[in-house]
């Protein structure tokens, strides 16, 4: 008598196989996903310490110029202007600044760039008037443009009070942050894939 074809059974052999192979993508997943933790914790970490970095440097300049603007401010018949002519737009190493001093009775003398209005420049000015703290802050000029601005009171010889405001555009920084960022994920994706083939191949 013959005997008809034999249904096919999963041996053995093949289920101690396919569980390998979930074992195997099982350890690669783990692995993958414990290797891209600590990655964006790095990441984290480095985007962090640089976007200060930045901005410490970027408050610096403000500062020293504002050092240097501060330094050529006299009193003339009441108002107080910058003695050395015209507010510089530039600091000594050729970054683009705007300079505004805000008197006390509201006037206003600012580089030809007016990247504030007045009003708001008065607005900048009325919390450090007459006061020996000088602050930085974040603010948005007329054209939308993101800008690092430092506000500091300032006294001519006569006791005229008035304030300083001092600005540079971040958009040079912010290019440079969002570099970093693109180049951090790329080269985090090529890691972590890389790796996730190494630990399958071992694995295998």
């Amino acid at each position: 008598m013959r005997h008809g074809a034999r249904i096919g059974i999963p041996g053995v052999g093949d289920w101690g196989r396919h569980r390998l192979r979930g074992t195997r993508a099982k350890l690669t997943l783990i692995h993958a996903a414990v290797l891209a933790g600590a990655i964006l914790i790095a990441d984290i970490a480095l985007y962090l310490g640089f976007a200060t970095f930045e901005q410490n440097s970027v408050d610096q300049v403000l500062r020293s110029q504002a050092s240097t603007v501060t330094s050529g401010i006299e009193d003339i018949n009441g108002q107080i202007r910058f003695g050395g002519g015209d507010l510089p737009v530039e600091t000594q190493q050729g970054i683009a600044v705007a300079v505004a001093i805000v008197n006390k009775d509201g006037s206003v003398t600012q580089t030809p760039a007016q990247v504030f209005s007045v009003s708001m420049l008065n607005r900048l000015a009325a919390p450090v008037l007459g006061t020996a703290s000088p602050s930085l802050l974040d603010a948005t000029d007329h054209t939308g443009t993101p800008r690092r601005v430092f506000v500091g009171s300032v006294r001519a010889t006569q006791g005229v009070d008035a304030v300083l405001v001092v600005s540079r555009p971040l958009a040079e920084v912010n290019a440079t942050l969002a570099r970093l960022v693109l180049f951090l994920a790329i080269f985090s994706v090529l890691i972590v894939v890389g790796a996730a083939f190494l630990a399958h191949w071992l694995t295998g």
